[in-house]
């Protein structure tokens, strides 16, 4: 078992348990986990594994598996996609909007025109993210 010295440092043993994380959360089969069930998936106790890991390189290796698993849906999403074109060609409202936020990146958003203490008129614009000022 490493050292506090050597935590962090790649070695055959950091390798291999890096790829042992990676083919786990990379299978959409398999359930997201916190980080007390990646240490039960490679077989070792939490302080275990951050003995062999710091914080940053689990965040890394999480973001990795999780590109990698949405990489995954890319075919499925295509099917969604083309079923979603055909509803909306097809007239239904609720598909055309959805088609249009997915591929336009459009969103709803309501202009409220309000007046300051002096009378000068401001616009702001309501999306569903919040708040933005127009002018």
């Amino acid at each position: 078992m490493p050292d506090g010295k050597n935590r962090g440092k790649e070695n055959a043993n950091s390798i291999k348990k890096r790829l042992q994380i990676l083919e786990y959360l990379s299978n959409p089969s398999n359930p997201w986990t916190n980080r007390k069930g990646l240490s039960e998936v490679l077989g070792i106790t939490p302080q275990a594994m951050y003995k062999v890991f710091t914080p940053d390189q689990l965040t890394t290796i999480e973001k990795e598996a999780l590109k990698r698993r949405r990489d995954s849906y890319t075919g499925h999403m295509a099917t969604v996609d083309k079923a979603l074109l055909k509803k909306a060609a097809e007239g239904d409202v609720g598909a055309c909007k959805l088609a249009y936020q997915r591929f336009e990146e459009w969103f709803e958003s309501k202009l409220t025109r309000l007046a300051d203490s002096d009378g000068e008129k401001l616009n702001f614009v309501m999306n569903i993210g919040g708040l933005d000022e127009e002018s």
